[in-house]
Formats: structure tokens, C-alpha cells, sequence
């Protein structure tokens, strides 16, 4: 009696915490979409996920090597709504677009020669053709661009 009541009292808990969006599935074929990456919170269960994603109109296409994090599907003219609802939702840590980041260009850095990174990609063939300042601060963020990657 007492798990039936526990139980209970989770699924109300899920249905007033959850965001409810609306969204409507794809219909064609044919409609693009957009990939997400979400890391549901430690002891998320499998049917709750399966809940929040179905709610939202989306599809769990794969999990990653990360732990509780997945790829959901969702059709392009919803990812608006649909990341910030789930970006509000009790059992979600994040969600952020699967997207491909690309760099841009090299910085001026007097450690260069020290970044085995940037001799394995022939980065020093550009080094000199964007020009600085001296008034612009620069922050090196480690990407984990995978510069390999077939496209």
C-alpha cells in the first residue's frame, strides 16, 4: 500500500512540474529536424523520460557515453519552445542544441609552438592573416571540435 501511494504521489508530482508544450509531432517526411542533447537528472526513470520527451513532441533517438544524457529528435519549427520547456523542466539538468561548431581562426598567442594541437592542423598557415588589437581580451575555450570529422 505504501509504494502504491509513493507511486502515486510521483505521477501527480511529474503532471503539475512538467511543462506542457503542445507540440505537435512532425507530419511529413519530409519536415526537418533538429537534434538535442539532454541530460535528465540522475534517477530519471526510462518511462519518464519516454513522458517528457512525447510531451514535448520528441523522439529519443539514442543515448550518449554520457551518463543520462540522450539525443532527442524534434521538428526544426519547434526547437524554440521546445529547449526552453524542457530547459524548465524539474528533471532535466540541460538541453542544448546538437549543433556542429566550427573554428573560426587562430589567436596570436606567444605559447603557440607549446600547442601540440595546433601544429597536428597546419594552423600556423593562417597565423598571419587576421589582424588584432590590442584592445580586444581573448579567452582560449577548449571546443572539442573534432577537426576530423568527415562531413
Amino acid at each position: 500500500m505504501i509504494f502504491l501511494t509513493i507511486f502515486c504521489s510521483i505521477l501527480f508530482l511529474f503532471r503539475v512540474i512538467t511543462p506542457e508544450t503542445n507540440v505537435q509531432a512532425a507530419d511529413s517526411i519530409g519536415d526537418k529536424k533538429v537534434r538535442l542533447i539532454v541530460r535528465f537528472k540522475k534517477h530519471t526513470t526510462y518511462g519518464l523520460r519516454q513522458n517528457i520527451a512525447k510531451t514535448n513532441g520528441a523522439t529519443i533517438s539514442e543515448g550518449l557515453k554520457l551518463p543520462d544524457t540522450f539525443i532527442l529528435n524534434i521538428p526544426e519549427n519547434v526547437k524554440d519552445k521546445v529547449l526552453a520547456a524542457l530547459n524548465k523542466n524539474f528533471f532535466i539538468d540541460y538541453a542544448e542544441e546538437d549543433a556542429v561548431a566550427e573554428s573560426l581562426e587562430i589567436p596570436n598567442d606567444p605559447n603557440f609552438s607549446n600547442q601540440w594541437g595546433m601544429q597536428i592542423i597546419n594552423a600556423s598557415s593562417a597565423w598571419d592573416v587576421v589582424k588584432g588589437s590590442n584592445n580586444v581580451d581573448i579567452a582560449i575555450v577548449d571546443t572539442g571540435v573534432n577537426i576530423f570529422k568527415a562531413r
